[in-house]
């Protein structure tokens, strides 16, 4: 997958969502359109909230009913530099805080983002916000995330 530094250039999120996209199709072999297209109508449910920082488009869903309101599941697509991803992902987490999240999960395959959970893990080590990492059944990965009252406003710019 290209990668793109979003200090030297910053892509829109049509380009970043193309460009992950093309990864996704590689992994589940379906084609692209077919991809762009679930994709599309994912972005569009009334629970999604799309957020860009940096190279990295993150998509979450609330719940419905007022007590999964503070509630997200999401992921991420990223096409940034890998330091600049925990970066943005840091960030990510002070925005869901602002939101008033408090507990966010989100599944990925492969070891390929392990070390960059363990390295959000350490950054946050002096604050009340915990991520853990576990793994399910079928050999996924499950990061969850509970969002303490600390600030994180600003932390990780």
């Amino acid at each position: 997958m290209p990668v793109v530094d979003s200090n030297q250039r910053l892509l829109d999120i049509p380009s970043v969502i193309t460009m992950a996209a093309d990864e996704l199709k590689e992994q589940d072999n379906l084609p692209l359109q077919t991809v762009l297209i679930a994709l599309a109508k994912e972005t569009s449910l009334p629970t999604a909230d799309v957020v860009q920082i940096g190279n990295t488009i993150f998509v979450g869903h609330t719940g419905k009913k007022e007590a999964q309101q503070k509630k997200m599941v999401g992921r991420a697509f990223n096409v940034d530099t890998g330091r600049n991803f925990i970066k943005n992902c840091l960030q990510y987490i002070s925005y869901l805080q602002e939101k008033g999240i408090t507990h966010y999960s989100s599944q990925f395959e492969g070891d390929t983002l392990v070390s960059a959970v363990k390295v959000m893990q350490r950054r946050l080590l002096n604050t009340d916000t915990e991520v853990y990492l576990g793994r399910t059944e079928d050999d996924k990965y499950v990061m969850l995330i509970k969002i303490g009252e600390d600030s994180l406003k600003g932390m990780f710019e």
